[in-house]
């Protein structure tokens, strides 16, 4: 009984709850249909024969004329947001040089549409007003707009003519939470915030709930909210014992004829009990186990009713267990789906920038062929050692050209892991021109200033490359035949880049085109992944979320600015580092050794590679044994373990591989020191005590890595 009483006392305050929601609504439809019909006064006005011809003294007498609210006024703006004419003072009179509170709204919302604005305190009127706006339009354009101040007592006196109750509380609250009226006190409470713990509920659940709290006023109330087409919220805050008490007096009438219809059933009942407990306690049973989700059986009890009962819970068992079964199917497909979507969408998109990089890449790439040829052709021809060393010297910067180019096709194949470095964004912006001229057409000419920029970041540089290649891209195809592209990087001291951000030195790396900009729903879905106004063989739509995921994770902010037919501009903005730390590569001076020649094992696959490093490392002073796979390694190490250096390569023929090979020299010989080299790696290394060399590498460099594994000399 106690279980049916909570349930009649449920129900009723289920349905009190619901008849007080839909007052909220039909509140909220009051206040619509209020915002409705001033726009409605506002179109008809906008009409006037008076505008059409510019007569704005004519159109100040007719605008004064029409029937409003007291204190209300007409408001004639520019396009620009500047007052023409007020109602509230006579025509020609002085009148706010600022633009109006309503023209904000307007940028928001676009040229075309009615627009209503929050709860702001009017200069002219010196009173919290509201207004709506809409747009004068004349051969399909606005020339004007034209907006109506209401003053915000004029909307209490709506709230107070639905009588609420004397204990109950009507509000309106505009998008921010602050109050517009109010049912009672409406003079004291108008113009400030209901309170946070409301405001942050209602911004962050449906358009319609109840939120238990306290009012202004200190009273515990239960508020009913819907919000209306506006964007503002109507209030209705009912205290919680009156919510209460209907429920209280249902069940209490329900409990009563429970009692009253019990005991006559137990004297009924009383010759039959013995006869139906078994069953009613096995259905009993059954209710609990299908409620745990536990299958159920159909019993024969003998009883009809009982029995009936009985296979309809065994019935309702299968189809929710069946029902389940599809439903988990159904949710993993849809997973899996999702999943597969979402990697082929990455892929598609790396290799689509990979794609457009492409024809510029080989025309490098050949240059730095052809550079490589000839100096190795002049080389052998020459008999001046002078000239032969200045040969020598531009192979070498052309190998360290290639390398560079590798490096960054290579940063498009593989999965990205933050390695974030201290670095002179300037100085990485400069390595990455080249790449950026190769991408673009003849047409489009790209301007880099990048000297007043000197402070250093911590970021990931391939993310920043990708980033910044990205942003010029999507300038390259929202430009289209010709146009600029200016890259600029400078520094910001003490500045606050966006509203909210701290206020501290920033580094700004700017990408601005004169392409043809974005309209103000496109630039509000900009970096949205998958979001793109390209065609499905130009875009993925992840350049732009990629900029904004790298931003955010190095601690900074984007920020895009565009104008419809005038261009756009992505402004990267990353905290300045000021700690002292080593920035970019530094390279490491190889001394001989002053002893005996020192034992490295060199594993290497490719025969070319393997007779240069070697005799590189040889005319060291190093002695070199070599191998070319894993396997044949660690067999070597095995009869001869005098080995002080594993210099080893990880892409390797055979069975064992060099992360693999390195994985079991740490075990078998832990005082063996390990450097792997490779120009591939499609997941990390994890490996601990371990150099790694990137290839392809200078020799010095080798070197050096080789001279810091061994040990020091006694």
């Amino acid at each position: 009984m106690a279980l049916v009483a909570w349930q009649i006392y449920t129900t009723a305050r289920n349905a009190q709850e619901r008849q007080l929601s839909e007052a909220a609504q039909m509140l909220s439809v009051l206040v619509d249909n209020e915002l409705e019909n001033v726009e409605a006064s506002l179109a008809a006005l906008a009409t006037s024969p008076a505008l059409d011809r510019a007569d704005l003294a004519a159109f100040h007498a007719q605008a004064s004329q029409v029937p409003v609210e007291d204190n209300a006024t007409i408001v004639l703006s520019d396009l620009e947001g500047y007052r023409l004419l007020n109602t509230r003072v006579p025509f020609g009179a002085p009148l706010p040089k600022a633009v109006s509170a309503v023209h904000r709204y307007r940028t928001a919302a676009g040229p075309e549409g009615p627009v209503v604005t929050d709860l702001f305190y009017a200069p002219v009127g010196r009173s919290f007003d509201f207004a709506v706006q809409v747009p004068v339009m004349r051969g399909g354009k606005a020339v004007y707009y034209l907006a109506m101040g209401l003053p915000a007592a004029s909307l209490s006196r709506l709230v107070q003519k639905t009588h609420l109750r004397k204990s109950w509380r009507g509000t309106v609250a505009d998008r921010n939470g602050i109050i517009i009226a109010r049912s009672a006190d409406s003079a004291l409470y108008t113009g400030k915030p209901i309170r946070q713990g409301l405001r942050s509920h209602i911004a962050n659940a449906p358009p319609a709930g109840l939120y238990y709290g306290v009012t202004l006023d200190g009273q515990r109330v239960v508020t009913f909210y819907s919000r209306c087409r506006s964007g503002w919220t109507v209030l209705l805050s009912v205290p919680r014992s009156e919510l209460r008490l209907p429920a209280y007096r249902a069940t209490a009438m329900a409990v009563a004829v429970m009692l009253a219809v019990l005991g006559v059933g137990m004297l009924l009942a009383r010759k039959y009990s013995l006869s139906i407990t078994g069953p009613i306690s096995r259905l009993r049973q059954q209710a609990d186990a299908l409620g745990a989700g536990t299958a159920v059986t159909p019993m024969d009890s003998g009883f009809v009713e009982a029995d009936l009962v009985s296979r309809a819970l065994a019935g309702a068992s299968g189809q929710i267990a069946r029902h389940q079964e599809d439903l988990q199917r159904q949710v993993s497909e849809a997973v899996a789906a999702s999943e597969r979507a979402m990697v082929t969408l990455m892929h598609s998109q790396k290799l689509e920038a990979l794609g457009r990089l492409t024809a510029g890449i080989a025309h490098d790439f050949n240059n730095v062929l052809q550079t490589l040829s000839s100096g190795v052709q002049l080389a052998q021809l020459t008999r001046d050692d002078a000239r032969r060393a200045q040969l020598l010297v531009t192979c070498q910067q052309a190998i360290e050209r290639a390398a560079a180019l590798i490096g960054q096709m290579r940063s498009f194949g593989r999965a990205q892991e933050v390695n974030a470095q201290l670095v002179v964004a300037r100085d990485t912006l400069a390595a990455l021109l080249p790449l950026l001229y190769s991408s673009l057409p003849r047409e489009i000419a790209l301007q880099a200033d990048l000297d007043s920029s000197a402070w250093q970041v911590r970021v990931d540089t391939t993310q920043l490359d990708m980033a910044i290649l990205n942003l010029v891209i999507n300038a390259r195809d929202a430009i289209g035949a010709a146009g600029i592209i200016h890259l600029s990087a400078g520094d910001l001291a003490q500045a606050v880049p966006v509203e909210g951000a701290e206020r501290r030195d920033w580094v700004q790396l700017e990408v601005r085109d004169n392409g043809r900009g974005m309209d103000a729903a496109t630039l509000a879905r900009a970096v949205e992944p998958f979001f793109s106004t390209k065609p499905p063989d130009r875009g993925g739509g992840l350049g732009l979320s990629q900029a904004f995921g790298f931003a955010t994770q190095a601690g900074g902010h984007l920020v895009l600015d565009s104008t419809l037919g005038r261009g756009t501009s992505v402004s990267l903005y990353l905290p300045r580092v000021e700690e002292a730390g080593n920035v970019g590569p530094a390279g490491q001076a190889f001394t001989a050794l002053a002893r005996e020649p020192n034992s490295v094992l060199f594993v290497e696959d490719d025969e070319l590679v393997r007779e240069t490093v070697v005799a590189g490392l040889r005319g060291a002073g190093l002695a070199v044994s070599t191998a070319e796979n894993g396997d044949e390694a660690l067999a070597f190490l095995r009869q001869n373990g005098q080995v002080e250096v594993l210099f080893t390569d990880i892409v390797m023929p055979g069975s064992i591989d060099g992360v693999s090979l390195a994985q079991i020299v740490q075990r078998e010989f832990p005082q063996v020191r390990i450097i792997v080299a490779s120009g591939y790696r499609k997941m990390p290394i994890a490996l601990q005590g371990v150099t790694l060399l990137a290839k392809p590498y200078d020799l010095q460099a080798a070197l050096a890595a080789i001279q810091q594994e061994l040990p020091p000399s006694p």
